[in-house]
């Protein structure tokens, strides 16, 4: 029950936080932005430590797996994301990002991923995939347009967030979820807040009230109990299931876009959604017809 609470609950915020990161930059500079959420983050997860243990402590034998969480699955990527999102739809965002599993199932091979894939797995893949590209084919072309260049940024920040996904699992030591993430999250804000001093103009940001809602939001739910849901099951089920919770984002997404950003919601994107949620439920399926996980 609690990797099942943990799935949904991850489905739930994370479909959210690609309307929440549109919001916010529509008021705010896209690397200020990300930077003062990871700081904050960091802030907010340092307090729980110490509050919890009275100090912060890591062995030193992770500092390594640290560095790659920084840059593979925080710097890097959401950098990418955040620039890319100035020029696509929030929908279209979630869709390109819904690639994980399929990346996560080509780069396996290459990082001697030990799980192996069954057939309900490449089932589930290629139903959930095929009902993102049905919900895609209506996004392409959306309001703003086709931008070749933001949709490669997000894209390989799919394919970077798969990689690290392949790295956690294959990490041969159980790790804290906070504690590993503590460090990364504190870097990368320094990191990207910097970057922002020195490539935007940092005097154009405007604290309105949905930038501030936007960049709480995105600090405490999209960022500190997301990762450390996320990391914690990370340890617990199967990687590619976990993963095909990109699947389930863009349908979240969609509707939170149509709700309160007006975004277009099409039979296309019904039909799709329909297809991913299916593709899931078959990737959860043993022969034997019982939960997977």
């Amino acid at each position: 029950m609690r990797k099942l609470a943990g799935y949904i609950a991850l489905c739930l915020i994370w479909g959210t936080t690609w309307m929440a990161i549109k919001v916010g930059l529509k008021d705010l500079t896209p690397f200020f932005s990300l930077g003062i959420r990871f700081l904050l983050s960091a802030a907010l997860t340092a307090a729980y430590l110490l509050l919890r243990e009275k100090k912060i402590t890591f062995e030193k034998t992770e500092v390594k797996l640290m560095l790659s969480i920084t840059f593979f699955n925080y710097v890097i990527p959401y950098s990418l994301v955040y620039w890319g999102q100035q020029f696509i739809n929030s929908n279209l965002t979630a869709v390109l990002y819904a690639t994980m599993p399929l990346n996560i199932a080509l780069l396996s091979p290459f990082f001697l991923l030990k799980e192996r894939l069954t057939r309900y797995d490449y089932a589930g893949m290629l139903i959930g995939f095929t009902g993102t590209v049905i919900i895609f084919a209506e996004s392409l072309f959306a309001e703003q347009g086709f931008h070749l260049r933001g949709i490669l940024a997000v894209f390989m920040a799919s394919v970077l967030s798969a990689v690290i996904a392949i790295i956690l699992k294959n990490y041969k030591k159980e790790f804290h979820p906070l504690k590993i993430n503590f460090l990364p999250m504190l870097l990368t804000g320094i990191i990207v807040t910097a970057t922002s001093f020195l490539v935007e103009d940092v005097k154009a940001n405007r604290w309105s009230p949905q930038a501030v809602w936007s960049v709480l939001y995105l600090t405490v739910f999209g960022t500190v109990i997301a990762f450390g849901i996320y990391f914690w099951m990370i340890q617990k089920i199967r990687l590619l299931l976990l993963s095909s919770i990109t699947y389930v984002i863009p349908v979240i997404a969609i509707i939170m876009g149509w709700i309160f950003l007006k975004e277009r919601l099409t039979p296309y994107q019904i039909v799709g959604a329909l297809l991913v949620l299916i593709g899931v439920f078959i990737a959860t399926r043993r022969p034997d017809g019982q939960l997977h996980t």
